[in-house]
């Protein structure tokens, strides 16, 4: 690692995955805002309750959002199996999916963000609450440490580190065939090599992203919180890359205008 590093994101955390040691921190104890970085422990709550992955479920007005009005490619009364609904709630950050896996869960969503409340006191993230599955409640709080102590217990779920390095794929919607796609453009890229990737986006959390890259020959996590756009996002992870491979880092940050204060709408949580 050489010189020092800069980053846009306001909140910011960099560990290596094999022994928890801290390389980097930047307000890492501050809890805000997670957006569908929140999808990460839905999964796990999901999987830890050991459902069949082929049960078909149905896409309801339930799955609806109504509080960001955010858009779906998944139509009311789509079907998919429970798995297929998992896969493209990672990878694609499907907010329907997402809820409609907490809906048809044992104790339904209630029952199912009290279990998510339950693995985060397990896992020691102290600063973490969770409101819902998505992510689309601003409520939905978490810190930059606690978001590396989740991240480093993703080994223990091959569904999710398969998934959510996925770079796309083709499911069968009834009749359509629909096509989804990773919400990290980075995926699938030459020059990168993922093992974890969760983006996340509502105007209060800003850009995030829990990543788990493979560089320098070690694994490594990175938590991004609070960026003010995708490019700053973006440049975040490729210079925290250059970083840990003790390659120069452009000192200068992207610049912080948020694409919200010109367009004035609410994006989904991605």
């Amino acid at each position: 690692m050489a010189g020092v590093l800069q980053l846009n994101s306001e909140y910011a955390m960099v560990v290596d995955r094999a022994t928890g040691a801290t390389l980097y921190e930047k307000s890492s104890t501050s809890s805000a805002p997670i957006a569908s970085v929140t999808k990460l422990m839905t999964a796990m709550v999901s999987l830890d309750q050991k459902l069949n992955p082929q049960e078909v479920l149905t896409i309801t007005e339930d799955d609806v959002d109504n509080l960001k009005h955010s858009s779906s490619r998944l139509r009311v009364g789509s079907q998919l199996t429970r798995g297929e609904m998992l896969r493209v709630a990672l990878m694609s950050s499907e907010n329907r999916a997402a809820n409609a896996l907490a809906r048809t869960s044992p104790g339904g969503v209630s029952g199912f963000v009290a279990a998510m409340n339950r693995k985060a006191l397990e896992f020691g993230m102290n600063g973490t609450h969770y409101v819902d599955a998505t992510g689309l409640s601003p409520e939905n709080m978490s810190t930059a440490a606690d978001l590396g102590r989740l991240a480093r217990r993703v080994s223990g779920y091959p569904a999710i580190t398969d998934y959510t390095t996925t770079a796309g794929m083709t499911v069968a919607v009834g009749t359509r065939l629909q096509s989804f796609h990773n919400t990290n453009p980075a995926v699938g890229k030459k020059g990168w090599e993922f093992w974890l990737s969760k983006t996340g986006f509502i105007n209060e959390a800003g850009r995030c992203l829990v990543a788990g890259i493979t560089t320098a020959g070690r694994d490594v996590v990175v938590v991004l919180m609070g960026a003010k756009s995708s490019g700053a996002r973006s440049q975040d992870l490729a210079h925290v890359k250059a970083w840990t491979n003790g390659e120069p880092v452009l000192a200068r940050p992207v610049s912080r205008t948020h694409p919200s204060a010109k367009h004035k709408t609410v994006l989904a949580s991605r």
